[in-house]
């Protein structure tokens, strides 16, 4: 097996009905790039990576604000075992891949099903838990919620909210409040309000008092990034549940709140009822930069 890393416009339309998102591209720009794992030139996986820096300074990382890699095999198997072994063996390529390769540091988030790092712990490489809250039955979910939880979302009908394109306006008090919480990355974010589509909303509420972004893919709605400028506990409730009926009306079948890593935000996203569940990650490198990382931690 071999690995190839190719510009993200390589990646096809007919990818997205096995699960990967091809829209992504659109928001991206050059520095996204899409790994294709290949068996006799057939591309049997493919994972989205971001490439950035120059020289010594340069990367290879999961996405910016996106859960994971969304590593996707793109050829079904019949029997557990022969998908178990293509698992292991493109983990196998992948880390030989990075360990040959110019990236000064990497860092991989896998998607929730996959749970063998052996490949990796092997190597030296140990894999970190990090955990999501997602809602996996949308028809009943408010059943599941928090009773203090159910007592804001009463407030409900109290606001306003509507799914559309953020104004340059709009859009600047959002990163200005984004900013503040530590997300950067603005073209970025100006990029997926403008992607607005049936894979991808902005919801915003109170002349932007509220304001969300969410992604869908292969059925599951991804809360990405919110912001609430007067931190009303009620308002930021309500603007989740609005999204949360808008992936329904989506036809999503899951909801995930996209990592619940901060205690502060973790006791609002559990209160939503949703599982708790752990993916993982994976990261290394070399020369100055890994070094630097390091010691920082």
């Amino acid at each position: 097996m071999q690995v190839v890393i190719e510009p993200s416009s390589s990646a096809l339309v007919q990818w997205e009905k096995k699960g990967f998102p091809v829209f992504f591209r659109e928001a991206f720009g050059s520095e996204l790039q899409v790994l294709q794992f290949k068996e006799d030139a057939e591309v049997i996986a493919v994972m989205w990576v971001w490439e950035s820096g120059k020289k010594f300074l340069n990367s290879l990382i999961t996405p910016p604000f996106l859960p994971n890699c969304w590593l996707t095999f793109l050829n079904e198997y019949d029997k557990p075992a022969t998908r178990h072994a293509k698992e292991k063996e493109v983990l196998k390529t992948l880390l030989a891949f990075v360990e040959n390769g110019k990236w000064g540091y990497w860092k991989f988030d896998f998607p929730v099903e996959y749970i063998d790092f052996q490949e990796a712990i092997w190597k030296g490489t140990l894999p970190k838990t990090k955990y999501t809250y997602r809602i996996l039955d949308l028809n009943n979910w408010e059943e599941k919620i928090d009773s203090k939880l159910r007592n804001k979302l009463k407030r409900f009908s109290d606001f306003s909210f509507e799914v559309r394109a953020f104004s340059s306006e709009e859009m600047s008090v959002f990163m200005q409040s984004s900013a503040a919480k530590g997300v950067a990355h603005k073209e970025l974010l100006s990029a997926f309000n403008a992607l607005n589509s049936v894979s991808t909303f902005t919801v915003i509420a109170e002349g932007g008092e509220y304001q969300a972004f969410c992604a869908i893919a292969d059925g599951v709605c991804y809360y990405l990034v919110s912001s609430n400028a007067k931190n009303d506990n009620a308002l930021s409730a309500c603007g989740v549940k609005f999204c949360i009926e808008e992936s329904i009306r989506r036809g999503c079948r899951a909801f995930d709140f996209e990592g619940s890593m901060i205690p502060e935000i973790e006791v609002f996203f559990r209160s939503f009822g949703g599982d708790l569940l752990p993916y993982f990650s994976i990261e290394g490198g070399k020369g100055i930069v890994n070094f630097i990382r390091r010691m920082v931690k």
